[in-house]
């Protein structure tokens, strides 16, 4: 097990650190990386994900390895950088602060003042590293550009997510009703609502019936809930509104906070919008993805071409 925690290893003598302060874990082309700083990582990476958990047994190996791959692909980017652009820094502000709030916090430890001046620097590193790392992944997804031929393409390919599916306009009346009343409470409302329905058959107006009694939000706005889709309200509802036509109401309706009466006021086909239309949005979706994609790739290919040699197996 190499994933102790870094200030509570096996005993040393008094004026000694921990084994795996001197123990070297991995070489990186050619660079000693000690067992510390992959314990640091681990302990880090299990605390955000289970805090003061331990990964479940079954999770275990997946987890382990996917915390080695996130640190291969820290130090070989770090690597790149100081070799292949020198020039790119981030603010050391940040990490010195993180590492001063850090240092007063482990002030109470009784094992601190012999492990602070070594682990102080692994935990800098750890900073530096991951900050390192999503300042450049960010500089490097902001450099990834889509024609208007590829975000085209999408559009063509992907004719479902450029789709508007049909849409109904309805108003609603809505006579609220406890869930956990008993049948007179609710066949009392049922019949209220009916007088409410065969009074607007006979003229009187929907929109003021709304207002008068109608206990849903919409009823300052006449009972208009706007343009709606399938599923976006009770499959009741749905189902009533699919047999009727634009103008009609339906039958009073029995849903699960009290009776309604909905009103179909205009109905909307499938619209499939035109590239011009959604361009913006293609775009945004192509780029999305091809983010993702290009920073992959980079960063897999680097750490593929990295020279890594593991010396404490697990």
């Amino acid at each position: 097990m190499l994933t102790p925690s870094v200030l509570a290893e096996e005993p040393s003598p008094a004026s000694e650190l921990p084994p795996s302060y001197t123990q070297i874990y991995a070489r990186i082309d050619g660079t000693p990386e000690l067992l510390v700083s992959f314990q640091d990582f681990y302990q880090y990476k299990r605390r955000n994900k289970y805090y003061h958990s331990q990964p479940p047994e079954a999770e275990y190996a997946s987890f382990l390895e996917g915390v080695k791959r996130e640190w291969l692909e820290q130090i070989v980017l770090q690597n790149y950088l100081q070799q292949q652009k020198p020039d790119f820094r981030v603010d050391n502000n940040e990490v010195d602060a993180q590492v001063a709030r850090f240092n007063e916090q482990m002030q109470n430890n009784p094992d601190w003042p012999l492990v602070k001046e070594a682990y102080l620097k692994v935990y800098r590193q750890r900073l530096l590293r991951d900050l390192l790392y999503r300042a450049y992944k960010d500089e490097f997804e902001k450099s990834v550009t889509v024609s208007e031929d590829e975000a085209r393409q999408f559009y063509e390919q992907h004719p479902e997510k450029f789709t508007q599916p049909p849409r109904n306009r309805v108003s609603l009346i809505l006579m609220a009703v406890d869930p956990s009343a008993g049948a007179e409470a609710w066949d009392s409302t049922r019949k209220q609502l009916e007088q409410v329905r065969f009074r607007i058959v006979n003229g009187e107006s929907f929109a003021e019936m709304a207002r008068e009694i109608s206990t849903d939000p919409t009823a300052e706005n006449g009972g208009d809930m706007g343009f709606v889709h399938k599923g976006s309200i009770s499959n009741i509802a749905d189902e009533a509104l699919a047999k009727i036509v634009p103008g009609e109401m339906t039958p009073v309706l029995m849903l699960l906070n009290g009776m309604a009466l909905f009103r179909l006021d205009e109905r909307l086909p499938e619209q499939h919008h035109s590239f011009d239309e959604v361009k913006q949005r293609a775009t945004g979706l192509v780029l999305q993805d091809k983010r993702v994609a290009s920073w992959d790739k980079f960063i897999t290919d680097l750490t593929q071409q990295a020279k890594v040699e593991i010396l404490i197996q697990d």
